[in-house]
Parts: structure tokens; C-alpha cells; sequence
């Protein structure tokens, strides 16, 4: 198995878990990849190369959830195996890691496909950008002014809100800037995505919709000079959005492995439940 590994370089921790990977786990040969721009040392010498260059079976990422997601954009277009061992925070998409087994768990580890959401904007200035995001789609005001945001969902007009925002999230990331805004969380096998209000008082008392994954939501700024709003998809951010346009790309997927002595399901469950421990 050829291996490529991404570790957080401004992380100490993850530098500290790398070193004991490289001690303990026999591993010799091996590619290490920076993310930022997809170039690959070979066993931590320059190689010249980046990563379409080379053969890879499966990248190991060592970081926390954010730099985890960074790796996951960039690596989009790959479709590779991508194992996370978290030192982080909270590491909800990556493994603990267990020192001594790391190659086992790799080899007999489960697998988790996670789709895209698609994010078309239309700016101000009539040009068009596309970005995906594998957690949510957000929709903020720019200002201390109200956004006011007409909806479509497949071309029907739904009405419009006014508040802080909005956000369109999947199931893996229904956990996250979707929970806080107290929006659902959906299980990953669901096949829905969550639109959630954020701190929105018009209409009142409307807490979201859970629409089928095969929806297509439209959002329309209305008066944007006044009430400017930004989209962002993940981490890629547009400022002064009129439209924004949302759809979930079920052919790009992240190829996520979770060892047997995780996964990704129960940790959803766990959060549907406030964070009670499941047995």
C-alpha cells in the first residue's frame, strides 16, 4: 500500500503525533503532501513532484476538523481514500489514533462516501463563481444591516426572510455550523439536506426546512446595495452576492475510512442526542 501523508505543519500536536507515527509504525517509504498547494516530498525530501505525479492508495491527513476539511477541497478531484487521525479539538471527521495499529486500522477500515454541495453565485458585477462544500453553504449579511433573502426551492417561490441569514447543509455537516444554529440534524444515509434560518425575526417562529437532496435552492438578494450578503461554501467566501444557487453534487464525493472501532453514523447519532455516550 503506497501511503501519502498531510500533516498540519502550524499544529505542535500534530507535528508530536507525526513524529510517533514515524517511530512506530515501521513505515519507510512514503510520500508526504502539502495541501496548500498539492506538492509531495518523498520520505520528506523535495521530490519536484506533486500529487497527480504519483500513485497513491490512501492519503492519511494529521490535523483537527479544519485543516481535515482543507485537505478533503483539495483533494476533491482525486476521489482518493482519505483516513484523518485527529490532533485536534474535536476531530468529528477524523480517528483517535492508536499507536502500533495504524495500518491495520487503515486496511480493515470502514468506508464513508460524503456528497458535495454545489454553490453557483452571481455578483454584484454579473459575474459567475462555483464552489463546493462538503459541510454547509452560508448565506451572512455583510453589514449591521437585515439581510432580506427571497427562496425558491426548484423554482417555487417560498416567500422571503429577514434576518442574519440562512445555510444549506448535508448530513455530515448538519452537525455542525447547522447545529449551533439550532437547525436538524439529519442521519448521513438520510438523503436530505437541512435549510436552517440564522437569528432571522421575519417570519417569525420559522425554524427551517429538511428538503430532499435532489432539490435545487435559489436565493435571491433583495435591495443587495443596501442589505449586501456573503455567500460562503465551506471556507471560500464571495462577498456582494445577488444570486445564489445551491444543488447537491452527488458525483463528486469525499472517500472518507473510519476504523472498526468508529464511525461517522454513530458520532451523528450522538449529537442527535445532545451528546449523551451511546452504548
Amino acid at each position: 500500500m503506497i501511503v501519502c501523508f498531510a500533516v498540519d505543519q502550524d499544529s505542535q500536536k500534530a507535528l508530536a503525533v507525526w513524529h510517533i507515527v514515524k517511530e512506530r509504525e515501521g513505515i519507510s517509504d512514503y510520500y508526504l503532501l502539502t495541501v496548500s498547494d498539492l506538492r509531495v516530498c518523498s520520505c520528506e525530501y523535495d521530490s519536484g513532484l506533486r500529487f497527480s505525479d504519483i500513485k497513491c492508495d490512501v492519503v492519511v491527513v494529521i490535523g483537527g476538523d479544519g485543516f481535515m476539511l482543507k485537505a478533503i477541497h483539495a483533494l476533491l478531484e482525486y476521489r482518493i481514500q482519505i483516513y484523518g487521525i485527529n490532533a485536534g479539538t474535536v476531530g468529528f471527521l477524523l480517528n483517535k489514533y492508536v499507536v502500533g495499529v495504524l495500518m491495520n486500522d487503515i486496511l480493515t477500515a470502514r468506508i464513508v462516501m460524503l456528497p458535495t454541495l454545489a454553490m453557483e453565485v452571481r455578483h454584484s458585477d454579473g459575474s459567475m463563481s462555483v464552489y463546493h462544500a462538503v459541510n454547509e453553504v452560508s448565506l451572512i449579511r455583510q453589514t449591521k444591516q437585515s439581510a432580506k433573502i427571497e427562496i425558491y426551492l426548484n423554482s417555487t417561490n417560498m416567500g422571503n426572510i429577514v434576518g442574519d441569514g440562512i445555510l444549506v447543509a448535508t448530513p455530515a455537516g448538519s452537525t455542525a455550523y447547522n447545529s449551533a444554529a439550532r437547525g436538524p440534524i439529519l442521519p448521513l444515509n438520510s438523503r436530505c439536506i437541512a435549510m436552517t434560518p440564522i437569528c432571522i425575526f421575519r417570519p417569525r417562529g420559522w425554524n427551517g426546512a429538511v428538503i430532499e437532496d435532489s432539490s435545487r435552492v435559489e436565493f435571491s438578494i433583495l435591495e443587495a446595495e443596501k442589505r449586501p450578503v456573503n455567500a460562503t461554501a465551506d471556507f471560500w467566501e464571495c462577498r456582494d452576492v445577488s444570486t445564489v444557487s445551491v444543488s447537491m453534487n452527488n458525483a463528486l464525493r469525499t472517500v472518507l475510512l473510519f476504523s472498526g472501532r468508529e464511525g461517522l453514523d454513530k458520532r451523528v447519532l450522538n449529537e442527535q442526542f445532545g451528546g449523551i455516550k451511546l452504548t
